[in-house]
């Protein structure tokens, strides 16, 4: 795919801008932490050690850090909190004692990750049957389980993380659990095994082989499969499980609302902080935006063009605009929030658009979610726009950078690389502003200590004139736009809202147009509901 790349950019790697991806960052400042435990007092899997050997693997190509374990004296307030997840890998027996049962049950239910895998499920052949707080958790009891055998697994929620890229009918080889009782009903179910295609089966036509749960603030995921070593090696099982102990971890995202600010954090990491103020202001928005090694790769407020605010969404309607900051003789208009929650994993928030008068011309339903990939700051934003009660139609309209954009770093100024998805320049407009219909965009440029940062910008394929015209644009600053062809003025009716769906990347490092790409389409799975 060709890349687009203005003589500015090519000129800042000459003059000896650093832009070598942040590797030290990646190095000291892991996404997150997982410890992994694998004691046994019961059945020892020869899996264990190969486990144990793809965790760590997973970690250093996913951007997290792992601690492995059959230290049972681990289990402590103090030392459980270094970490985001727990892993129990095949643990057999009653391998905690009551202080630490304690230790771990308080970790999950505050808001802990918890993922299970094969022989840790509950049952006195299995893991902690004396613990009935960790059967409750678990739904069900091992009983037995049949040879090693091929058969096929049917995934019940495929959109799932640790179901992201698996087949809908999965045909693999394992040792099949059986047990008493079912979890279904009192978790999720993510997968099921399906007893005609192997002999052993006990369970019945309804045979769940993985499915996740809330724990109090925390989460728990369970994977029956994992048996043989060779199930380690396996790049759709390796998907399974990565997904898992992802999911797991993101009960840790945090969004702690402060005043008229969120500050929305992952496993301890800054995401984003969500600003949105009382009438005085003009419009919510967000600032700063971290990549996964702490750089902000947005401007606020900056004295060219003071109305531009890290990454905001604006438009005209009924010619009166929404972007600009402008006083009531120059037709401005205000985004006033009325209610705004940080509940669960999302940023809700009802907004009207009022002129500078008073008058409702608009009525926004915004969410903004954090998604859980730890080698990316993700987001998706979604806005629902309505016509206020009592008005039939409005116009809305704009010009050729209106919509969701972000004003980037000042050392990325004339040292932008941009990106589409189809590789075209697209449209000149003037001087090197540029547009282009495509799927998404992206900029890369130097942060300030001269290493690269990457912001992509995605298109829902439900929005409205998908792929929507972007915007990007280099000198005098770097700016980067997803629009909806807002010189072309298109009517909202009444009781027909208009839903907008992007997407919102950032990485540390330059990334080209494959990488963006995928994770694109990988975004476009995550992205399909509110």
């Amino acid at each position: 795919m060709k890349l687009l790349a203005p003589v500015s950019f090519l000129l800042a790697v000459l003059l000896g801008l650093n832009l070598m991806p942040r590797a030290a960052a990646a190095e000291t400042r892991p996404a997150f932490r997982v410890l992994v435990f694998s004691k046994t007092l019961g059945y020892r899997h020869a899996s264990i050690t190969d486990g144990i050997a793809a965790i760590r693997n997973l970690g250093a190509t996913n951007g997290f850090a792992m601690e492995a374990t059959e230290d049972s004296s681990a289990f402590t307030a103090a030392n459980l909190a270094r970490f985001q997840a727990v892993v129990f890998l095949s643990v057999t027996g009653a391998v905690l004692d009551a202080d630490q049962e304690r230790a771990l049950r308080n970790y999950i239910e505050a808001g802990g990750g918890f993922a299970a895998i094969h022989g840790a499920i509950f049952g006195p052949k299995a893991c902690e049957d004396k613990w009935a707080w960790y059967g409750e958790m678990f739904g069900c009891t091992f009983t037995n389980h049949s040879k090693v055998l091929p058969a096929t697994v049917v995934l019940d929620d495929a959109a799932h993380p640790a179901n992201a890229g698996l087949p809908a009918h999965w045909e693999r080889t394992d040792e099949w659990y059986n047990y008493t009782g079912t979890p279904r009903g009192c978790a999720h179910i993510l997968a099921t095994v399906d007893e005609s295609t192997y002999h052993g089966g006990t369970v019945g036509i309804d045979h769940p082989i993985a499915w996740c749960r809330p724990v109090g603030q925390g989460r728990m995921w369970f994977t029956a499969m994992g048996h043989t070593e060779s199930s380690f090696s396996e790049p759709l099982f390796l998907k399974h499980l990565l997904g898992g102990i992802q999911y797991v971890v993101s009960s840790s995202l945090k969004l702690i609302k402060e005043n008229t600010v969120i500050k929305a954090t992952i496993a301890k990491r800054p995401l984003f902080e969500y600003r949105f103020a009382p009438e005085a202001a003009f419009k919510p928005y967000i600032f700063p935006l971290y990549s996964p090694g702490g750089v902000s790769v947005l401007r606020d407020a900056v004295p060219d063009h003071i109305h531009h605010h890290g990454l905001m969404f604006a438009i005209g309607v009924n010619g009166v605009t929404f972007w600009e900051e402008k006083t009531k003789a120059l037709n401005g208009g205000h985004q006033i929030p009325l209610q705004t929650d940080a509940r669960g994993d999302r940023i809700t928030q009802q907004l009207d658009w009022r002129s500078t008068n008073g008058a409702v011309l608009l009525h926004e339903t915004r969410t903004i979610t954090p998604h859980t990939n730890q080698s990316v700051t993700l987001l998706t934003w979604r806005s629902r726009l309505e016509t206020p009660p009592g008005t039939n139609a409005v116009t809305l309209s704009g010009h050729h950078y209106y919509g969701l954009g972000a004003r980037l770093l000042q050392s990325m100024d004339r040292a932008s690389l941009f990106m589409n998805s189809t590789g075209q320049a697209g449209e000149i407009v003037r001087g090197d502003e540029r547009l282009v219909p495509s799927a998404w965009v992206a900029g890369t440029g130097p942060a300030a200590d001269g290493q690269p940062v990457t912001i992509a910008l995605f298109d829902h394929p439900d929005n409205l004139r998908y792929p929507a015209k972007k915007f990007t644009m280099s000198a005098p600053f770097a700016y980067l736009s997803t629009t909806l062809n807002w010189n072309e003025p298109l009517q909202l009716k009444a009781g027909a809202p208009l839903d907008l769906c992007y997407g919102v990347a950032v990485w540390d490092g330059k990334m080209d147009a494959d990488q963006i790409d995928q994770a694109f389409q990988s975004w476009l799975k995550s992205a399909k509901s509110p």
